[in-house]
């Protein structure tokens, strides 16, 4: 099996998103990837596998979910380092040149994997974080690093993804202060 697409389905309640996550894996060969609760109250499932068997997936969860769909993606060719980043962090590599940070800050899950796949495939930042909606009541977010102009590149890239109602808000910090920096550092060091 070809592992390079990627797939959710989000929904409003737990017990539709399992009812989802059954149907997606007796539909077609995936590989779960998560089944999880998420913040306030949803529930998200994620598969990989071929764009095919993935597509089939993603439509079998989002049957059953029918009202409680909270939101779908299906990403052909998903960038590894998406994959790397979620829900965990990446320190900042000391002697990295960069010296812009990113942020893209979304109301769902779905928007923010999809706004942090295109803004890594746009230009050459790094993904540092891609928080997917626990204990943040529901948003998620996504932080990456790189050269102003490639942060600027991949910010807008990314946003330009997210639907105007589920954005939340996007920012470039160019020249980020050493003192934040340095604790952005240590915080990501910290949950690596």
């Amino acid at each position: 099996m070809e592992d390079k697409a990627l797939g959710l389905v989000e929904t409003w309640q737990v017990v539709a998103g399992i009812l989802a996550a059954d149907a997606m894996l007796k539909r077609a060969e995936v590989t779960l990837i998560s089944a999880r609760y998420v913040c306030v109250g949803k529930f998200m499932v994620l598969v990989r596998g071929n764009t095919s068997s993935v597509r089939q997936a993603v439509d079998a969860g989002a049957e059953i979910a029918r009202d409680q769909l909270a939101g779908k993606f299906i990403i052909r060719n998903i960038h590894p380092a998406v994959l790397e980043v979620m829900d965990r962090r990446i320190p900042v590599p000391v002697d990295d040149p960069g010296n812009s940070l990113g942020l893209i800050e979304t109301k769902n899950v779905a928007a923010c994997i999809v706004a942090a796949d295109m803004a890594v495939k746009t230009a050459d930042v790094t993904l540092l974080e891609l928080r997917l909606a626990n204990r943040l009541g529901g948003k998620s977010y996504v932080l990456m690093w790189g050269q102003v102009g490639a942060v600027e590149a991949a910010v807008a890239a990314g946003a330009d993804t997210v639907p105007e109602d589920v954005l939340v808000q996007q920012a470039v910090i160019p020249s980020l202060h050493p003192d934040l920096k340095s604790v952005i550092t240590k915080a990501l060091a910290a949950e690596a």
